[in-house]
């Protein structure tokens, strides 16, 4: 008994022996073929969304705009840099049309931002500004007209808007094109009225239009606003 025994147990040593050197020069096997073997080339990573280059998607109410990108330096004449089919500095949207009768005129900004305007520089005195807004755009001023876009609330009162900025796009301030100073209109609602909820649908709004820069402390902040500004909330296509 005793010899078979210790017979049993030289067994068991030999067959664990055995297995360590087996898994020991499978280790080894693998970490020689990791050092000497080419490595499988990654996978290439696949293309997710459009190209940056991809043409601009349609939007609503129209085609959101190649804005271009422009100002006056200090002392210097407007300059402007321009991508795609953009405005052009000198150019009469609207070509000798007049407008006449006490409307609502539709006016939008296919027509408000239709020429480049360079935004002038720092302390700028409103006598000394300039004349970029074509005479066809300034002669809209006092006209009714009606605009369609997105609302930037300013003057909340109870949750509402009762000053706003109409904006050409969606939020394009905040989390799209920053808009260009000719396409945005600062609106103020009639007096007494109740104001306006501002989400992210669509607007048309009507009243009056007063054309010409708006100058605060030495900045142009704006070239459009409207008073008695009705507003009509629109459905999305």
């Amino acid at each position: 008994m005793a010899m078979g025994g210790r017979r049993g147990t030289v067994r068991a040593a030999l067959i664990a022996l055995a297995a360590l050197g087996l898994v020991a020069g499978c280790w080894g096997y693998g970490f020689w073929r990791a050092r000497t073997g080419a490595r499988a080339p990654a996978p290439p990573i696949p293309v997710a969304g459009a190209p940056i280059d991809a043409p601009v998607p349609a939007g609503w109410p129209e085609e959101f705009p190649a804005t271009p990108q422009a100002e006056i330096p200090p002392g210097g004449a407007p300059r402007a840099a321009h991508h795609g089919a953009a405005p052009v500095l000198g150019a009469d949207p609207l070509a000798g049309r007049t407008f006449e009768g006490p409307g609502p005129h539709e006016i939008g900004f296919d027509i408000l931002a239709a020429y480049v305007y360079a935004m002038p520089g720092y302390d700028q005195k409103p006598e000394e500004l300039p004349d970029q807004i074509p005479a066809s755009i300034r002669a809209l001023s006092g006209k009714k007209i009606t605009a369609v876009g997105y609302i930037l609330p300013g003057i909340l009162d109870n949750g509402l808007a009762v000053q706003f900025l109409l904006l050409r796009n969606p939020r394009g301030c905040c989390y799209g094109v920053t808009p260009m100073t000719n396409e945005w209109i600062s609106v103020t609602v009639p007096e007494g009225s109740e104001g306006i909820y501002p989400d992210y649908r669509p607007v048309k709004v009507t009243g009056i239009l007063e054309v010409g820069e708006t100058v605060e402390d030495g900045w142009v902040t704006g070239i459009y606003r409207m008073r008695d500004g009705v507003v009509e909330v629109l459905e999305a296509e």
